[in-house]
């Protein structure tokens, strides 16, 4: 396994801070724009940060698995671990992908995309917390 760090995590964290920032100075994108990059990069990121987590094995990033426990684990178990993990957040962008693209072509609010995303991100967490090392 891997030495500790946290360096990826904080970079990724920061480079998704940016997009989000990036956002804001996109020329001629109204607010319901707006709102749905917001909620897809999110997503989005969450889905990153999970394949990351998978393909490093640094699973220690989740909360409630120690750096000890992990190495402890061994290559399959938490390769195992971090794809459910990705799974899940996966699938929930790519279903929020095609509702948020659904909704906007319809001409629907984009607060329901908010509304969706917020609640979607929320049941998705969640579902890991029974995901065990």
């Amino acid at each position: 396994m891997h030495r500790k760090s946290y360096k990826g995590f904080v970079i990724g964290l920061f480079a998704y801070l940016a997009l989000l920032l990036g956002i804001a100075f996109i020329p001629g994108v109204n607010e319901q724009l707006v709102m749905r990059l917001i909620m897809l990069l999110t997503a989005w990121y969450m889905a990153a940060l999970s394949f990351h987590v998978w393909r490093t094995e640094q699973i220690y990033w989740y909360n409630g698995t120690s750096f000890e426990d992990a190495e402890a684990a061994g290559s399959g178990r938490r390769k195992a671990f971090a794809w459910k993990h990705f799974r899940i957040f996966g699938v929930f962008a790519l279903l929020l992908t095609l509702l948020s693209c659904a909704m906007m072509l319809l001409g629907w609010s984009a607060w329901i995309d908010f509304v969706v995303g917020t609640v979607g991100i929320c049941v998705a967490s969640f579902m890991t917390i029974p995901i065990k090392l």
